[in-house]
């Protein structure tokens, strides 16, 4: 009785972390150029205060409930802007929540489903909204924001562990206390 016969091609999984995902479009609201991401387990469209503030948008509605995110933490809303974006030629009015939580821009289902039906070819990394021009996705980046914080009384700060402690987070504009640092 003859054995089976092997498939010669023999295929890989790549890990994740090994290739970034294509995920950022590039967006403009008035005279910004933003490299926002795509993001389909989003409900809303969400943007860091930096982008909010670059692009000069007006916040309202400060008395808004936190966001939920996948990791059940909460994203705390500074306030929504109305803003319109245009990407590929198409202008789209939309509530964006503003947070100093996250920088950036994330696109939402809010966003997308107000772009009509959309096209998601991952295997050339581009995206079409409606009969528009294809859009090819980029590399949205880990964020670059860093934030200072000061805790005023005795907290041990370990390199590999994290704790939970009172601080406030320096934000610009805002004047810093001073405070002596102890060692001991």
């Amino acid at each position: 009785m003859p054995s089976p016969q092997v498939s010669p091609t023999i295929r890989f999984l790549q890990s994740a972390k090994d290739k970034q995902a294509k995920t950022g479009i590039w967006v403009r609201s008035r005279a910004c150029k933003i490299l926002a991401l795509l993001d389909t387990g989003s409900d809303v469209t969400i943007a860091g205060r930096d982008v909010a503030n670059r692009c000069g948008w007006k916040l309202k509605g400060r008395d808004v409930n936190p966001i939920r995110v996948a990791n059940a933490d909460e994203l705390v809303v500074d306030g929504i802007a109305t803003v319109v974006l245009n990407v590929n030629g198409a202008s789209t009015e939309i509530d964006v929540f503003v947070t100093r939580d996250l920088s950036g821009l994330i696109l939402g289902i809010d966003w997308m489903t107000r772009q009509g039906l959309f096209t998601l070819d991952i295997l050339n990394n581009r995206v079409r909204f409606g009969t528009g021009k294809w859009l090819q996705l980029l590399k949205v980046g880990a964020s670059q924001m860093v934030r200072r914080c000061y805790v005023d009384h005795g907290t041990v700060l370990r390199p590999t562990g994290q704790l939970q402690a009172e601080m406030r987070i320096s934000r610009k504009g805002v004047n810093e206390p001073s405070f002596e640092l102890l060692t001991g």
